[in-house]
């Protein structure tokens, strides 16, 4: 498992771009990779409401792992759409996938937990109150 989260790790860092402009401002910009408008990839977050609201992806929908069966068609009609799966650690993803899986979603990925992914690149939300 940590093989292939090291591995997903490499794959995203391929996948980010960084432009450097003048006096130092830095612009990153992610590849259609993670992007849901450029390739209809659906981000989803499979922890709980409570640990989503203390900080989640930009663009993910939260789905808690043990509801995902009931609540994907709502989210992702098409089994060919690009799903990516994440939790605190990629276990709850990892369960995710495989019920998506039997459920006959084909594109699935489990990219880890929030802060491998997060290192990576992607944005985080926090909640501010």
């Amino acid at each position: 498992m940590k093989k292939q989260i090291k591995k997903q790790i490499r794959t995203i860092k391929k996948s980010i771009l960084t432009l450097t402009l003048g006096a130092g401002l830095v612009l990153v910009l992610l590849s259609s990779h993670f992007s849901q408008a450029a390739d209809n990839t659906l981000l989803i977050d499979v922890r709980t409401q409570a640990e989503f609201s203390e900080g989640h992806l930009q663009d993910a929908v939260l789905i808690p792992y043990d509801e995902i069966a009931q609540q994907i068609a709502s989210a992702a009609i098409d089994k060919n759409q690009p799903i990516q799966l994440y939790c605190r650690s990629g276990r709850r993803a990892e369960i995710a996938l495989q019920t998506l899986s039997r459920l006959g979603y084909h594109n699935v990925r489990n990219l880890g937990g929030l802060d491998e992914v997060q290192a990576s690149g992607l944005p985080l939300v926090v909640k501010t109150d």
